[in-house]
């Protein structure tokens, strides 16, 4: 994944790490973060994606064209590298300014 990495605009995706979204967003005051892992849900995708795109993935490696067709590489390397990324869904409140408070 360092391809991806170093040609897409994807730059969170070296830093992050389990938990690491949840740690960013309760250091900048967010409270009741919760996270869901939606991996299992995404798997099925990942896999038509990849056999749509192993063809051209392998022409493209062969050629070395690869930061011309990241989205190709990200695709395919999502399927094979399942297990080593979780695609996750993050939900959280940040209280204060701008929250909807209920007047007693």
């Amino acid at each position: 994944m360092r391809q991806v990495n170093e040609w897409s605009a994807m730059p969170t995706n070296a830093v992050s790490s389990p938990g690491a979204f949840k740690r960013m967003l309760e250091d900048t005051g967010f409270v009741d973060v919760q996270v869901r892992d939606l991996s299992d849900h995404i798997r099925p995708m990942t896999r038509f994606f990849y056999i749509l795109a192993i063809v051209p993935f392998l022409i493209i490696s062969l050629l070395h064209l690869e930061r011309y067709f990241i989205n190709t590489v990200a695709g395919v390397g999502a399927y094979r590298g399942y297990g080593f990324w979780r695609y996750v869904q993050i939900e959280a409140r940040k209280p204060g300014e701008g929250a909807l408070v209920e007047e007693a």
